[in-house]
């Protein structure tokens, strides 16, 4: 099972990567893409972020 599961990550590591940096891209001007006073985009946001630094972990 390990062996299928590394195989699986390895195959979703470059799909990863691109979302990584598209996460990262738009936490640079995140004021366009989230409203601050909407709870939705706040936590939409935080997620972003937390798996932006799973990836780095």
């Amino acid at each position: 099972m390990k062996e299928q599961i590394e195989k699986e990550l390895k195959a979703l590591l470059p799909r990863i990567q691109q979302v990584v940096s598209m996460v990262q891209e738009s936490e640079e001007n995140w004021t366009a893409d989230y409203d601050q006073n909407d709870p939705d985009d706040q936590y939409v946001r935080h997620m972003f972020y937390q798996t932006a630094n799973l990836q780095f972990a």
